[in-house]
């Protein structure tokens, strides 16, 4: 872990610097420089690796694995995890391992690859045929082969868009062994997230502000945050990390959410409008806001039935709703053929 070059502040502004560049706050750009933080979610994030069933003898290593890293930055995460997964991988050379990273700011491409990916490389005496230096103003992916069985990819691109794409060319039916992991900006948290659950990875691990993740935790009120994650992701508490574990220090405490993946409850693409209907009207019953929220009175009333189907009062509010409920009458509304 000491091996990582940037957990001095000071080596990060050089950096950026020498490319001409400095820390973007209007990018949610925060740098994570404990070493004990980047451990502790390094390890939430290998645990949710199937190896530990494994090694318990309970079932055969998996022909493919990836981790999926959103937003790695200078690489503070990254690098803990690239030598976990070296280790796997020279360990179970049957299993095809990936390490696959998506990040916006070229700069950042070119200090991840250029310096922290060398860095490792070199303290491992690694020395792929692939390059480390390229022109990340205009590269828009990288390769490299570090084994037989292990590959590095690195994206200079938008997240959301990547993710997006992915999922819109069918990818969800070939994710069950993809972990998505990364410290996402607090402005773009739920897009990133919701856009990452559509992707049906096996689990997520994701450092967030921490009032959000208890948002997306607490069983006392329903969100529509909540109640869309929790239908095909079991949600758990993470350690928290304190904002002085970053350059430059957040505003607010964060915290790791830990995603685990289980049977959809009924249909994301009928839940999620359900849901914008039911949550838009804060504090109104559910009836007016679907009153308010939707094209005709034929749409009303099929609303009105999945909630009489289900035992809903729909002079209740979405948010003392159970996330059951909304799962029945989105079950309904499919069943029915309306899913409007």
């Amino acid at each position: 872990m000491q091996s990582y070059p940037f957990f001095s502040p000071s080596r990060i502004q050089q950096a950026l610097s020498a490319r001409g560049g400095a820390i973007l706050k209007s990018k949610g750009q925060n740098f994570l420089t404990d070493p004990n933080a980047v451990r502790v979610i390094a390890e939430s994030v290998l645990a949710l690796l199937p190896f530990r069933i494994v090694n318990a003898g309970d079932t055969d290593p998996p022909e493919d694995l990836e981790i999926l890293e959103i937003g790695p930055g200078t690489g503070a995460l990254s690098f803990a995890l690239w030598d976990s997964i070296y280790e796997l991988a020279l360990r179970f050379p049957e299993t095809r391992f990936k390490y696959r990273a998506l990040e916006l700011d070229p700069l950042l491409c070119s200090i991840l690859s250029e310096e922290t990916l060398k860095h490792w490389m070199d303290k491992l005496g690694i020395h792929p045929s692939d390059t480390l230096g390229q022109d990340w103003q205009s590269a828009q992916n990288a390769t490299w082969t570090i084994s037989n069985n292990l590959s590095f990819h690195l994206h200079n691109c938008d997240a959301r868009v990547w993710l997006e794409r992915s999922f819109a060319s069918g990818q969800p039916s070939n994710s069950e062994m993809r972990i998505i992991c990364g410290n996402l900006p607090y402005y773009i948290s739920t897009e990133l997230l919701l856009k990452s659950v559509a992707l049906r990875p096996r689990a997520c691990a994701f450092l967030v502000q921490k009032e959000y993740a208890q948002r997306i935790l607490d069983t006392r009120k329903s969100s529509s945050i909540s109640v869309f994650v929790r239908n095909s992701m079991d949600p758990f508490k993470g350690p928290s990390i304190s904002r002085g574990c970053f350059l430059p220090p957040p505003s607010v405490e964060s915290s790791v959410l830990i995603l685990k993946s289980v049977k959809p409850k009924c249909e994301s693409q009928v839940l999620e409008p359900l849901l914008r209907k039911s949550f838009q009207g804060k504090r109104k019953t559910l009836r007016n806001s679907w009153r308010n929220n939707v094209a005709n009175e034929e749409e009303l009333n099929e609303l009105e039935a999945a909630a009489n189907q289900s035992g809903i009062d729909w002079a209740n509010r979405a948010e003392d709703l159970k996330p059951e409920d909304f799962y029945s009458m989105a079950r309904f509304i499919t069943e029915s053929g309306n899913s409007g």
